[in-house]
């Protein structure tokens, strides 16, 4: 069975790593914009697929799925040089991340659509509201949050200042040769940073939206910690027993 390695690389990269993360701007009222954490990157989590009840038949689909996702990728992605990216220039560097996200969003949907083809409406349900949880602040720019909370222009710009100056200093604290521990304790500061983060924009909502808020969200899932606990896409670990 193919591990989950080359396509999980793609999306992880696209939704996570702050070396791709966009900075606010566009994309949404307000001048609000961000990449929203892709299904299929979710669902590559055992732990999201026990969450989400998974079916054995479910499974199998989403087995297929991820196949046909990791064709394509490695079609989309042929010639892309990763390790090239060091020794480019800012601005060319910029440039290929750009082409690189735009790939990528576009097999993002597309594998997404297919997985909402495959879940139940309870199924997907869940899943948006893991996708936002995984978010965290970020989520706050998305139009139907925007839409669904009813911010305000002022409260979108106070949000945006606070998710802005975190991105900033975290990209300002990521250090391409740091070893395993350093990395490991910059992982925990970037968690850390990004629960603080969300506490601040929260706070700029009132109790209705904080209430709208909490029915987006649902009841809080605990994620994985290290390595964000991905598996195989669609493999056979969604369903460890239930004492496990």
């Amino acid at each position: 069975m193919l591990r989950c390695s080359f396509l999980g690389g793609l999306l992880l990269a696209i939704a996570a790593s702050p070396l791709f993360a966009q900075p606010f701007g566009g994309g949404g009222p307000g001048g609000l914009g961000a990449m929203r954490m892709p299904a299929s990157l979710l669902l590559m989590m055992p732990e999201v697929r026990k969450e989400l009840n998974v079916t054995d038949a479910q499974q199998t689909q989403m087995d297929e799925i991820r196949t046909e996702a990791t064709k394509d990728f490695q079609s989309a992605m042929s010639g892309f040089d990763f390790q090239a990216l060091r020794d480019m220039s800012q601005e060319e560097r910029d440039k290929k991340i750009a082409e690189f996200r735009t790939k990528g969003e576009e097999l993002s949907k597309k594998i997404d659509g297919k997985v909402e083809k495959v879940l139940d409406e309870k199924q997907m349900k869940r899943l948006k509201q893991l996708q936002i949880q995984r978010e965290g602040a970020a989520a706050l720019s998305r139009p139907e949050v925007v839409a669904k909370l009813a911010l305000t222009s002022g409260q979108q710009d106070s949000i945006k200042k606070i998710v802005d100056g975190a991105r900033t200093a975290t990209r300002a604290a990521f250090n391409r040769d740091a070893s395993p521990e350093e990395r490991q304790a910059a992982m925990t500061k970037m968690q850390e940073s990004r629960a603080k983060t969300l506490k601040e924009a929260l706070a700029v909502l009132n109790d209705d939206q904080l209430m709208d808020w909490t029915e987006l969200t649902g009841k809080e899932f605990k994620f994985p910690q290290g390595g964000m606990g991905f598996g195989n896409f669609g493999g056979r670990r969604a369903n460890p027993p239930a004492n496990q």
